[in-house]
């Protein structure tokens, strides 16, 4: 869990989740041209908003989104 990540604001754990996803992905750009950050900013919310997720942090949440990314 993240130190007073309840306390967050939904831009401040926007911005969080995208550091670590961009970090722990070592890219910015997918092979389809679109952005992490763009994908970051449509996902981060569904964390934010999920009462079960939002306490383990935005890095935690980034990972664990990570998992299921290349899937189809």
């Amino acid at each position: 869990m993240t130190e007073h990540s309840e306390d967050l604001s939904l831009e401040e754990f926007t911005r969080r989740f995208t550091i670590a996803a961009i970090k722990l992905a070592g890219f910015e750009t997918f092979e389809d041209g679109s952005t992490v950050a763009a994908y970051c900013k449509e996902a981060a919310p569904g964390y934010f908003n999920d009462p079960l997720a939002r306490p383990e942090g935005p890095e935690a949440c980034a990972l664990e989104d990570m998992r299921y990314w290349g899937e189809e």
